[in-house]
């Protein structure tokens, strides 16, 4: 188990360093510096008289921030945007010209109602002279996910680099909100608390990440702010509860690693009225909050791989695919590979990977146990054939007395409406055939007898053998009694009919009784026993024929 945690140590390390390394590795623009925020803030006209001492780019828990940005618009058209991050609550850009004038301003920011020029950007248009410009920029946030850097940038590459980063945000917040609706459902219909968990965290990521790419703001006019922390802080406390069932976590599985997530549970739950108290503190929180759910999940993941637990592999697949990026949102400040890129949209793409993945785990689960239910019913309708057969004679295949039995015991013994026969069959020549011809024989014509039997029969009546030479039939329904006589009549003729066996041609005769329900009694147990009795009566009759029951008061008469 140490390997495991040296494997989970040096893993994180490397993705922090990789992630300062992509975030750092550009120093700003020259003429693009953040200044101190003056203590008054002036009208927008005296913005370019302030006094300006360079700061650091802004602090992750907000605040009122300045920025100034020199640019020369040529006689192609530009676009003023932010890089890295569109997570700010409020920003104001003053536009001056080479002589200090006021020439434009521009309003926007998640908690602003002003409508965006640019579909899910906070982009506006400059339709300037050829020149030189400078554009101060006021931002007022709590928070922010990654520093967000003013900039120009000409429109003929703004618009289609947009374009894409739009389409794949909606295409994600799609497949966010199709997964998030099938799991529910699934959830709710096989009242699985895994599929409702997994939905929960779904959800919290389409809430957020509509929320931070600006799609609430566009296309509903939400502007509360917080919509870009408070999802996440439930989510990711779903996510570990997701993580629990997902991979059996239980006291007795793996107890030190069901008491750690216990206690990050509780962790993330104390985030929760820190976040109330101190709003400020709320994206940090989230950002700690998926720090941990993803390092649990990976740890929990090798864990259990390691002990054999074969839906851990997958996740853990899931789990890496989706931590690689992940620590590159929660650690980087800025993005310097593309202008029109934000952190935001690194964060939605490691969630996209991972729900995608973690679906295909879902899948795996659920074939897992569809799997073992068909085992399951496989063994089972396995052991009934056998349990049937078990109950079967084994040398004619008819049900035995056993079985007869155990479907009278399961009707309690009492019959329907219908009118029914019972037959009671004794063969009265088969102790000479075996006498005479040996055993073999005698069984051969106890097969063929029960081949009749079955052969005269509908799919409504019922034959076994209750042993040696005796056999008993039901007649399910039938209309009355001479119905009865008939078929017993052709039973008794088709057994009496030749056997040929080998060189023998062997022959018997055949003793029927027969009693009817209700005519007889009302009890299916007593219908068997009256049955039995008539068969005698049919043998010390001569043999080789039927007899009715007979009521006592008939048998006096």
């Amino acid at each position: 188990m140490r390997y495991c945690y040296a494997i989970v140590i040096s893993l994180l390390l490397l993705v922090a360093t990789s992630a300062q390394a992509i975030g750092n590795d550009e120093s700003p623009d020259a003429g693009s510096v953040w200044f101190a925020a003056p203590a008054l803030t002036p009208e927008p006209a005296a913005w370019q008289r302030l006094e300006r001492t360079p700061v650091a780019a802004p602090n992750r828990r907000g605040g009122e921030y300045w920025h100034a940005l020199s640019f020369e618009q040529g006689d192609e058209p530009l676009v003023l945007d932010f890089a890295n991050s569109s997570v700010m609550a409020y920003f104001h850009h003053a536009i001056f010209d080479a002589d200090g004038q006021l020439v434009a301003e521009f309003e926007g920011g998640m908690s602003h109602p002003a409508n965006q020029t640019w579909f899910l950007r906070h982009g506006v248009d400059l339709d300037l002279a050829p020149g030189h410009y400078q554009v101060i920029t006021r931002i007022d946030t709590p928070f922010f996910i990654a520093s967000p850097q003013p900039m120009t940038i000409l429109l003929a590459q703004y618009r289609p680099d947009v374009e894409l980063a739009n389409g794949i945000v909606l295409i994600g917040l799609g497949i966010f909100l199709g997964l998030g609706f099938y799991y529910l459902v699934m959830g709710l219909w096989r009242q699985s608390p895994t599929d409702l968990l997994y939905a929960g965290f779904i959800v919290g990521n389409l809430v957020y990440n509509s929320a931070a790419l600006l799609v609430l703001n566009s296309y509903f006019g939400v502007h509360w702010y917080y919509w870009s922390t408070a999802p996440i802080l439930i989510s990711n406390l779903l996510y570990l509860f997701f993580v629990f069932r997902l991979l059996h976590i239980r006291a007795d599985t793996c107890r030190w690693l069901y008491l750690l997530g216990r206690g990050l549970m509780i962790v993330l739950v104390v985030f929760w009225p820190i976040a109330l108290l101190r709003p400020e503190w709320s994206m940090e929180l989230a950002r700690q909050g998926v720090f941990v759910f993803a390092l649990y999940g990976f740890l929990a993941g090798i864990v259990r791989a390691i002990q054999g637990d074969r839906v851990a592999r997958f996740y853990l697949i899931a789990n890496v695919a989706f931590l690689v990026p992940a620590m590159f949102a929660i650690n980087a400040s800025q993005i310097t590979t593309s202008s029109v890129w934000w952190i935001e949209h690194v964060g939605m793409i490691a969630v996209l990977v991972e729900v995608l993945l973690l679906a295909q785990v879902m899948s795996y689960r659920v074939g897992l146990v569809h799997q073992g239910r068909l085992k399951a019913e496989s063994d089972l309708q396995r052991a009934k054939v056998l349990a049937e057969q078990a109950q079967l004679d084994p040398l004619t295949e008819l049900p035995s007395r056993r079985l007869l039995d155990n479907r009278l015991r399961q009707r309690g013994g009492v019959l329907s409406t219908d009118k029914l026969a019972m037959l009671f069959i004794d063969l009265d020549d088969l102790k000479t055939v075996n006498d005479r011809f040996g055993h073999r024989v005698g069984d051969a014509l106890l097969v063929e007898v029960a081949q009749r039997i079955r052969a005269s029969l509908r799919s409504t009546d019922y034959a076994a053998r209750l042993g040696g030479d005796e056999f008993i039939i039901t007649l399910s329904p039938v209309q009355n009694e001479s119905q009865v006589i008939e078929v017993a009549q052709k039973l008794i003729a088709a057994i009496n009919q030749p056997v040929q066996v080998d060189e023998h041609e062997v022959t018997t005769g055949v003793s029927v009784g027969v009693a009817i329900y209700p005519d007889h009694t009302d009890n299916l147990s007593e219908l068997i026993h009256r049955a039995d009795d008539a068969m005698y009566q049919a043998k010390r009759s001569g043999k080789n024929r039927l007899h009715l029951y007979e009521m006592p008061h008939q048998a006096q008469g």
